[in-house]
């Protein structure tokens, strides 16, 4: 019986033993886990990407739309299937400007803020002006011309 006895203590002591060993890795993993996720967090809030250019491309690889900046100033453009630049959102200067265009690349609409005030202008596809709202010095105005420039 005695015989017994000290194998049941061996076989205890074996098992507290490797329960202290899976104590103390369940601890280190929960530290060196907490320490990572807050290394992350800290350096994933302030990270910064540069860039002149960023292209959007379609799945078979055409370039439909782009975020740049020239030496006028940052835009936003888009393009069509045809790779017509066909939406551009930029500012020019210290002037903002949404033009669109049509498929051949004639600007339809603009709207802009010039120092003479906001204004929209409409053009046909020609590119010549047909309407124009705008807020000059003296106060608000509107133009139309026909085909003829009347």
């Amino acid at each position: 019986m005695d015989t017994d006895g000290s194998a049941i203590q061996t076989r205890i002591e074996k098992l507290e033993r490797a329960n202290r060993r899976l104590q103390l890795a369940g601890a280190a993993l929960l530290i060196f886990g907490a320490a990572g996720l807050m290394w992350m967090n800290r350096y994933s809030r302030n990270q910064v990407i540069e860039a002149q250019q960023f292209i959007l491309r379609d799945a078979s690889g055409q370039t439909r739309g782009g975020l740049i900046v020239t030496a006028d100033g940052p835009a936003l453009e888009f393009y069509d299937a045809s790779q017509k630049l066909r939406l551009n959102l930029s500012i020019s200067g210290d002037m903002p400007n949404l033009t669109l265009k049509d498929g051949n690349g004639t600007g339809v609409l603009v709207l802009a803020d010039v120092p003479a005030g906001p204004g929209l202008m409409l053009y046909d596809r020609s590119g010549n002006p047909r309407a124009q709202l705008d807020v000059g010095k003296s106060g608000p105005r509107l133009y139309l011309e026909d085909e003829r420039g009347f």
